[in-house]
This record gives C-alpha cells, sequence and structure tokens, in this order.
C-alpha cells in the first residue's frame, strides 16, 4: 500500500517565493502541493492589522509527500545558501 501522507514544508508571505521553490523541487522530481495560495491577499502583509502582526496561519505553504520531506528539505536549504552567499567567501 502507497503513503501519501503529506507533510508542511515551508510557508512564505509571498506566492512568488513560493511558486518559485515549488518549480525547483518540482524540476527535481519532487511532487508539491501549494495550499493557501489564494488566501495570500488577506494576510496583511503590505497592509496595515491590528496589532501589527500579518496573519501567518493564512500565508501560501507548499506540502510534499513524507517520504520526499527530507530530500525537499535539503534543496531548499541549499536553494537559500545559494542566495545567500557569504559576504566574505573563503578560499
Amino acid at each position: 500500500m502507497l503513503d501519501f501522507t503529506m507533510k508542511r514544508l515551508w510557508s512564505s508571505p509571498s506566492v512568488v517565493r513560493c511558486d518559485l521553490v515549488r518549480s525547483v523541487l518540482e524540476g527535481s522530481g519532487i511532487p508539491v502541493e501549494l495550499r493557501n495560495d489564494l488566501n495570500a491577499q488577506f494576510t496583511g502583509v503590505g497592509y496595515p492589522v491590528p496589532g501589527g502582526q500579518a496573519l501567518t496561519f493564512a500565508w501560501p505553504e507548499l506540502w510534499v509527500r513524507e517520504a520526499d520531506f527530507e530530500q525537499a528539505h535539503a534543496l531548499i536549504r541549499d536553494l537559500i545558501q545559494d542566495a545567500n552567499p557569504p559576504e566574505h567567501p573563503t578560499d
């Protein structure tokens, strides 16, 4: 019996960031489900919200199969490290 238990991998206030990460994961052969993408307009990002906090429970989220979670997490970690190289690279 196949197990397709899903696990939340990543969340961001930006649908664009989620879509970029989803593209990288799918390009590596990992199926990804984007959830809450339509709720992003209601999260308070860019708009004043009482208490000054964004409604993070409604941020877009990326979900992957539990079996793919570790590989997907490593790919995101590498993607973030590649996007933010150290200020003083070592030789």
